[in-house]
């Protein structure tokens, strides 16, 4: 069995803002942060940290460790390793000891081990490797009479995801040409969409993020690429800047950027393993579903802690669930670690975290878990986020019967399943729970045994 917490690099920022650090003189804290990034492949961070350990910048001088990260960085074909090399190779106490290292790093880090343990095998380069989302409603945005009035190139690439409810979230441009001309309707436009809800094997509804949607007016293929803003994301992405390399998989991905270039999975796993949260976590989704990627659950996992490690709220609830899983067959089964982890995300009142715990509270089968009072207590404050919640009033239902107060746990769950029919869930798993609580209270009480 594979524990989450065994799993995943822990680098926090990408390598261009470490490495800003480091070259600032800070060494002690950028160190482990280049240190994390090199292990994940990132031919730059490997080269700045052989030259650390050459220079003794955050650590001790080894002229060994200098010349397995080298050698890596130039098993990667990074530009600048070769120089360095030359130099490296002549100042080893041991020529046998520094290529016995290397092979040890290599085993673990170097190209062929990554692509065995983390990175994704590609199956069709054609197919997107996240879905969109299913559109019940989508007006076109209302662009202003002085923009069809230039009758030139515009076009913007937006960004956003779909809640539960269907609903857009979180609606950006990831970049807009010549000028932001088209944004403000574009947002404007996709805010009032509304799509087809998705539900997991619980029949909870689920999220859908990170959908990707081009806008054009008087498109003309080429006139992005000779543009400055091109120009300026694509400098950035190079530099190793995690967020522009993601923006750069996506426009990759909406054929705005010149062909025959690297792929946008190319660009996204550079992304990943710079670190950045919204990278690794589609590489996961990528991994989860056999399509654009060949599904492989272990490798998704990895992603997964990884982003979790970041800071992407998804992935923490995706792990949660994972801990509540009987049979998975990567992570250990435990309700006291997704307690643990649902404690710390219901202090700032998140819903879909106080959702999941008074469930959790009302149905472990964890006797240190379960505690029916907290959970109607966690379902009542989340009901000031989300009132008439169908699961949050499936817990007052349940732990009302559980108290013996079968009225109101009857009560409760017929008004869950009404609320489930006005939302478009689906309604089989309240309808159960009703079912199986109304004929438990029609069996005759167990008769205590004598002692």
């Amino acid at each position: 069995m594979l524990t989450l917490v065994s799993i995943g690099f822990n680098a926090k920022a990408d390598f261009y803002q470490v490495n800003l650090q480091y070259l600032a003189g800070d060494y002690q804290s950028s160190f482990p942060q280049l240190l994390s990034l090199a292990q994940q492949g990132n031919s730059s961070a490997q080269l700045t940290i052989a030259n650390a350990y050459a220079k003794g910048n955050g650590t001790n001088v080894d002229y060994i460790q200098a010349f397995a990260w080298v050698m890596l960085a130039l098993d990667n074909k990074h530009p600048a390793a070769q120089t360095a090399y030359m130099e490296y190779r002549t100042k080893v106490p041991s020529r046998r000891k520094a290529k016995l290292h290397y092979k040890q790093l290599k085993s673990k880090y170097g190209k062929d081990a990554l692509n065995a343990s983390v990175f994704p095998e590609v199956l069709a380069e054609t197919e997107p490797f996240i879905k969109h989302a299913i559109a019940i409603s989508k007006p076109d945005p209302e662009y202003a009479v002085s923009v069809y009035e230039k009758k030139s190139n515009i076009w913007a690439i937006a960004q956003f995801d779909v809640n539960e409810n269907g609903k857009t979230q979180n609606v950006n441009i990831l970049a807009a040409y010549p000028n932001d001309d088209i944004s403000d309707a574009v947002i404007r436009a996709i805010n009032s969409w509304q799509f087809q809800p998705r539900y997991d094997s619980q029949n909870n509804p689920v999220r859908h993020d990170n959908q990707l949607r081009l806008f054009e007016l008087f498109a003309k293929r080429g006139d992005f690429d000779k543009s400055a803003a091109h120009q300026q994301l694509l400098t950035k992405a190079k530099q190793g800047h995690g967020a522009e390399q993601y923006m750069y998989a996506k426009l990759v991905e909406a054929g705005r950027t010149p062909e025959n270039g690297p792929t946008s999975l190319d660009w996204l796993i550079k992304s990943a393993v710079n670190g950045y949260a919204k990278a690794q976590f589609e590489l996961y989704q990528c991994l989860s579903v056999q399509g654009h990627c060949k599904a492989d659950p272990v490798k998704a996992l990895h992603w997964l802690n990884a982003a979790n490690q970041n800071g992407e709220p998804q992935s923490t609830m995706l792990l949660i669930q994972a801990y509540l899983t009987p049979d998975n067959p990567l992570v250990n089964y435990s309700p006291q670690k997704a307690q643990a982890t649902l404690i710390e995300l219901i202090k700032n009142d998140d819903l879909q975290a106080l959702v999941l715990y008074s469930k959790l509270l009302a149905t472990s089968d964890d006797a240190s878990v379960k505690d029916t009072e907290a959970a109607i207590k966690y379902a009542q404050q989340a009901m000031a986020l989300d009132n008439n919640n169908p699961h949050l009033l499936s817990v007052l239902g349940i732990t009302h019967y559980e108290l013996g107060k079968n009225d109101q746990g009857q009560g409760y769950l017929m008004k869950a399943i009404t609320e489930a029919e006005y939302r478009q869930w689906p309604i089989d798993h309240f309808v159960n729970l009703l079912e199986q609580y109304q004929i438990s209270t029609l069996l005759p009480a167990p008769v205590p045994v004598k002692p």
